[in-house]
């Protein structure tokens, strides 16, 4: 994507990035830095940079200084990471701003829950490779799912997908806890994973449970402050902990770099969450 962007550059283009949440925002700052793009960025802190050739932009950010631009950094071209967000009346606004700006949409999900269609914002889909064919080649890995079949048919669904707070209460069972951290110790033997949990409650008492064991997870979550979170992370990298326990934040487009697995601790009938989260 950094080589992309400075391809589109070289024709006198400007570029914006959208993103939907701070991890993404650091990765492509970081990534864009280390091509010598010297981006600009619309965040929580404002407006910053003048007169860039690329703009990472965090999008609730953006809608909120769009009016505030001047036209001389209007974008020629946007290209919206996670797109599978695009339809969000948010996002669809900063496309209306700009109308004439080509856009481009980078996705592993390339669709909706609400089974709404894409096609009044993208015209074609470029499909790099497949997941099939990614797993034969080697560059991601066939699941090992391990399910107790004793729970399978206890959670019940609230709309569209499981009942969140009643699977936080059956998977918080003193005894299902034991059993997963057995389970992790026997089969990650203390390499760092990422755990989703059903609850901001459920992350924090698994993180509690695991120490106990002598394991030390770190609760990722968006109440914390933007340092602390890049902590969390850089110690995953660092081999600094045995991994995080998470419900939403890490789910989506960012690598999480150390990262030995993901042990699911929710059930999810959500395609977009479940392949997310693997493809950390």
């Amino acid at each position: 994507a950094a080589q992309l962007i400075q391809d589109r550059i070289s024709l006198d283009r400007r570029v914006f990035v959208i993103v939907p949440q701070m991890e993404i925002f650091n990765e492509w700052m970081k990534v864009l830095i280390e091509h010598g793009l010297e981006p600009g960025y619309i965040n929580d802190e404002g407006i910053r940079g003048k007169n860039r050739d690329v703009y990472v932009c965090m999008a609730l950010s953006l809608v909120n200084n769009v009016a505030l631009l001047p036209e001389s950094i209007y974008p020629d071209e946007i290209i919206t990471d996670e797109m599978q967000h695009s339809l969000a009346c948010s996002w669809e606004s900063i496309y209306r701003y700009f109308p004439n700006a080509l856009r481009i949409g980078l996705t592993a999900t390339l669709y909706h829950g609400s089974l709404r269609s894409f096609e009044h914002l993208y015209t074609d889909v470029v499909q790099t490779i497949s997941k099939s064919a990614a797993i034969a080649q080697g560059y991601i890995t066939k699941p090992l799912l391990v399910v107790p079949e004793k729970w399978c048919e206890y959670v019940p669904k609230n709309g569209d997908d499981f009942d969140r707070e009643a699977q936080s209460e059956i998977l918080g069972n003193a005894q299902i806890i034991g059993n997963v951290i057995d389970f992790y110790g026997r089969t990650f033997a203390g390499k760092p994973v990422i755990v989703p949990c059903s609850t901001h409650e459920h992350a924090k008492m698994m993180c509690e449970e695991f120490a106990k064991e002598g394991w030390l997870f770190e609760h990722l979550h968006s109440e914390l402050p933007k340092n602390m979170r890049k902590h969390i992370l850089r110690n995953v990298a660092a081999g600094r902990n045995n991994g995080i326990c998470t419900v939403g934040i890490g789910i989506e487009g960012m690598s999480i770099p150390g990262l030995y697995g993901v042990l699911w601790l929710r059930r999810t009938l959500s395609p977009i969450i479940w392949t997310q989260f693997n493809g950390r």
